[in-house]
């Protein structure tokens, strides 16, 4: 059964996320859009889901695919995993991210048989890829006129870049919304929120299950309720972007000094550093991103003490355990390491 903590966890969600009118807690992200495409298929009855292409939504049958494909593998669906059923493979669509009128077009010969759209509103999984002006806007019209329930997936937006998410920064408010892990400050907890008459879809109201042992469980939603308490004066917030202004500041200063072939992306308290100077708008345009020059660059910066994801196109995240004087001696670390590795490039 519910406790009280949860309850109040639920009301505080409510208040904060514009579109959740209800909302359901799990266990994890993977668990989170799990449950909000079976919602979608039980409101809708259809049976189709389309994502895009980059995006990274768990680890389950609907949605893994076309992650971070390589070169020869774009523009297929690309499953990540061996064992995942034709059918699902079948019933899912990819289409590149920010491309508005290849979503238009796939959405509208798909849209008698499309249950939902799920995307990340920032493409968080491959660096930080920014939607293009207007792309979210299209994306909701498109939906509601085909008459699918649009998913975002907040699992990393959610409560990090605002309480409100992503949607509220854009002003595009989806049907369907999932979170995990910031909600609780890395504890483990997930869920599922949106609008009453989907929401309503789940037992005991309507046919769709939901359940797990650990659910809400009382450590999760203590830390979840903990980590709000701390979110909701600003200062924390505040703090973390004006770090990530710092340390993008710092990155791309040194980057043109050093006249590295390199950008650094991100969002309020994400970075990140591509070595490529193509302009980055999709997963497509970090094709040529020097991988070997990030690995470098990566076992460099461990060496001084700075733990990286070894991963070309993974970011960087802040914490309110860091301090302005972490962010100086990162600056500091990089542009030592990059200017070896520039060395070595030239010889």
């Amino acid at each position: 059964g519910s406790t009280e903590n949860e309850c109040k966890l639920g009301e505080k969600v409510v208040e904060h996320v514009r579109s959740i009118e209800k909302v359901r807690f799990c266990n994890a992200g993977t668990d989170a859009t799990y449950h909000a495409i079976r919602l979608a298929r039980a409101y809708t009855g259809r049976k189709k889901i389309m994502k895009f292409e980059g995006a990274y939504h768990g680890w389950h049958d609907y949605v893994d695919f076309a992650v971070a494909p390589p070169a020869e593998k774009v523009g297929t669906k690309h499953p990540v995993s061996t064992g995942i059923l034709p059918e699902a493979v079948e019933k899912t669509v990819v289409v590149p991210w920010n491309d508005a009128s290849s979503f238009e077009k796939a959405a509208r010969e798909n849209g008698e048989d499309l249950a939902a759209v799920i995307v990340e509103p920032i493409l968080h999984n491959v660096g930080c890829i920014m939607p293009k002006e207007g792309f979210l806007q299209t994306v909701r019209e498109v939906t509601e006129e085909v008459n699918a329930v649009l998913i975002f997936d907040e699992v990393i937006t959610g409560f990090r870049h605002g309480l409100g998410g992503a949607q509220e920064i854009f002003g595009v408010y989806p049907d369907l919304t999932c979170f995990a892990k910031s909600l609780a400050n890395g504890y483990a907890i997930g869920g599922v929120g949106g609008i009453e008459e989907i929401m309503d879809q789940l037992k005991p109201i309507g046919g769709a299950h939901m359940a797990g042992t650990y659910c809400a469980n009382p450590i999760s939603v203590a830390a979840a309720l903990a980590t709000l308490g701390e979110l909701e004066g600003g200062a924390v917030h505040e703090r973390l972007f004006k770090l990530g202004d710092m340390a993008r500041k710092g990155l791309a200063e040194v980057l043109g000094d050093l006249k590295i072939k390199a950008q650094v992306s991100g969002f309020r308290s994400i970075f990140n550093i591509y070595f490529t100077d193509e302009e980055i708008v999709d997963y497509r345009s970090l094709l040529g991103n020097d991988s070997e020059s990030f690995l470098k660059y990566n076992r460099g910066m461990r060496e001084r003490g700075f733990l990286f994801v070894a991963h070309p196109l993974k970011r960087c995240h802040l914490s309110d355990a860091h301090t302005e004087e972490d962010v100086r001696r990162f600056i500091e670390a990089s542009r030592d390491v990059l200017s070896k590795i520039k060395r070595q490039v030239e010889g």
